[in-house]
Parts: C-alpha cells; structure tokens; sequence
C-alpha cells in the first residue's frame, strides 16, 4: 500500500501526462514560440538576420509552402522560378546558409522586414512586408536586394502553430529575394 502510494505521488508531481510545447529548432536564439503571424515574422528575421539559421528558417515555413516570383523582367531563365515548392526552398537555402561568409561581424546575412500591411482572419493571415536584404558570402561577395513580398500564413488546426505557406516575391527596380535565391537553386 505504500508502495503505490509513493508511486502516486511520483507520478503526480512529475508531470509525467501532462503535454508539453513543441521543442523550438535548434539553435533557438531569437526563436519566439509561432503562436500568431507575427511571431514567425519576428522568427523569419531572426533566422534571416541577427541570429542566422536554416533551421529557424525552414520552421517557419509550412510543409506545403510555395514560392513565387512575380514582376518582369525577373533575371535567369524563367523555369528557375516555376514549381518552387518546400523541397525546393529547403534545397535552395541549405546552399545559400552554406555559402554564407560566418566571419563577417556581427551577421554574413541582414533581412529587415517592415510590415505594410495585413489581413487576419482565425486561421489565416496575409502580411505585405517591404524587404531590404544583404548577405556577405564566404568568396566576398555581397548579394544585396529590396523589395516587398506578399506572405500567406496558415494556422495549423493540430498544434495551432502558425507557419508560412506562401511567399509571393515582387520585383521592383533592383533585384529581388527571388532572383537572389534562383543563383542557388542549381549551384553544385
């Protein structure tokens, strides 16, 4: 009897069947739990910026998240830009983390992102944010583009995370994320 008493006990105080929250990325500095749309901006510039990391990155990011450039005249053969999906993006940024230059204080690679404007409802939200973005790759090259993007986010109903699934990249007068990022989506 006292056996299970203490067991009770044991059981009781540790936890052991309460839920818990998801585990963050690794390397969580300036990761913020994505339990609104805004957090996983706050999440994308971190990931992108101050604090860099694929991981971070690719968690902001809904499993059946798209890509697409919008604008004319977009630099590179257009098919580049066609069917970017998930697989695609993961691809694309695991070579543009791995050509980043890591000694360049205080971050190889700066995205600032200014909310312009957004449209909520329970389980969507669409943010247009202006961008200006640098990156400093590891051969000295500085990639350096500005311009506004379209951001689709989604709730999930399991977990009611938030995750983007959609990025519509405009091109404006300079170059754009998008044309930034096709240069690494053959690269060897």
């Amino acid at each position: 009897m006292r056996k299970a008493a203490l067991l009770g006990l044991v059981l009781l105080s540790c936890s052991l069947f309460a839920p818990r929250e998801p585990a963050p990325p690794s390397g969580t500095e300036g990761w913020v739990f994505p339990d609104t749309p805004h957090k996983v901006l706050s999440n994308l510039s971190a990931a992108l910026g101050s604090y860099p990391s694929l991981d971070n990155y690719l968690a902001c990011l809904d499993p059946d998240f798209r890509f697409e450039a919008l604008g004319e005249p977009l630099q590179g053969d257009p098919r580049l830009y066609e069917n970017w999906t998930y697989a695609v993006e993961e691809s694309v940024m695991t070579r543009f983390f791995q050509a980043l230059d890591y000694g360049v204080p205080p971050s190889p690679v700066l995205m600032e992102l200014s909310l312009q404007q957004s449209d909520s409802a329970s389980d969507s939200a669409r943010f247009r944010v202006a961008y200006r973005f640098t990156a400093f790759l590891s051969g000295g090259e500085v990639l350096r583009a500005f311009g506004h993007a379209v951001l689709t986010f989604y709730r999930s109903p399991g977990t009611g995370l938030w995750a983007i699934r959609r990025w519509e990249d405009f091109k404006e007068d300079s170059v754009s994320f998008a044309e930034v990022k096709v240069r690494f989506r053959n690269a060897s």
